[in-house]
């Protein structure tokens, strides 16, 4: 496996009064680690410990991911999480108004929200989720 790369920096030129220059260069710190293609990471760890079958994983305009519905190893789940994948955290969002277990989809619209539909005993239900 090779190494992962450098780290990040940005080299900038100053020019002073008398037309004097000077380069500088300086490290980027804060900054997620670079990721090696083809291999795998581990997030950090997810809000709700149960395990989730048959959610939904939806895409947000601001980057994050919208997980919704699902089932554990026994019930249907309302609840829903935020992954982040800038600081690689989990939170909890609101939860949905309708449990859904399985074949819910989940589609982001072009004014943000989430469309959520199916995946429910009430197969007319559908909701929009607010980011």
């Amino acid at each position: 496996m090779r190494q992962c790369c450098t780290p990040p920096s940005i080299t900038v030129t100053v020019t002073n009064a008398f037309g004097l220059t000077a380069p500088r260069s300086f490290t980027v710190a804060g900054l997620p680690g670079c990721s090696v293609p083809g291999t795998w990471a581990l997030t950090g760890p997810r809000v709700s410990f149960s395990l989730r079958l048959y959610t939904t994983a939806t895409r947000l305009q601001d980057g994050k991911v919208l997980l919704a519905g699902g089932m554990d190893e026994f019930f249907t789940l309302r609840t829903a999480e935020l992954y982040d994948p800038a600081t690689g955290t989990w939170t909890p969002t609101a939860p949905t108004i309708v449990p859904r277990f399985a074949l819910n989809t989940a589609t982001l619209l072009f004014d943000g929200r989430v469309l959520v539909v199916s995946g429910s005993f009430d197969s007319n239900a559908a909701e929009l989720y607010t980011p």
